[in-house]
């Protein structure tokens, strides 16, 4: 092989190798931290806080539970970015020499479910609210 050959080989295989990349993730925080998370009714293996990598764009349900706590939900939406639409999308994901970072950040605040007594109570107001309600229909 001649000299220019040998470059442009060489020139070419090195850009392939330094080709970049773009990487998608939600990270999830909760308060307290320690819940599972579920993201469109699958579960993730982490619990909060952590960074949850995904393919597309769109809306996504975002579910956490712990124990003695509340679920929490929340319908994310998460947009398409400039450089994701064809024919950016090439350029950025196969041919710059870098890496793309595009994260989505998803803050919750989880609610301990009420103590016995206040649940005792709950009921009672209840159950006094529906007897209300049955004794006027009657009359």
């Amino acid at each position: 092989m001649t000299y220019v050959r040998k470059s442009l080989l060489t020139f070419t295989i090195l850009c392939l190798l330094a080709t970049g990349c773009v990487i998608r993730e939600m990270f999830i925080r909760s308060d307290p931290p320690g819940a599972r998370v579920f993201i469109d009714a699958e579960e993730k293996k982490d619990v909060t806080p952590c960074a949850v990598r995904f393919t597309f764009y769109g809306k996504r349900e975002v579910v956490i539970r712990k124990k003695g706590y509340l679920s929490a939900k929340k319908i994310v939406s998460v947009p398409t970015p400039w450089y994701e639409y064809f024919p950016l999308d090439f350029v950025c994901e196969i041919l710059l020499p870098f890496t793309i970072r595009d994260t989505h950040t998803v803050d919750f605040k989880l609610e301990k479910i009420p103590a016995e007594g206040d649940t005792e109570e709950i009921l009672k107001r209840a159950r006094e609210t529906s007897g209300e309600r049955a004794g006027e229909k009657k009359q």
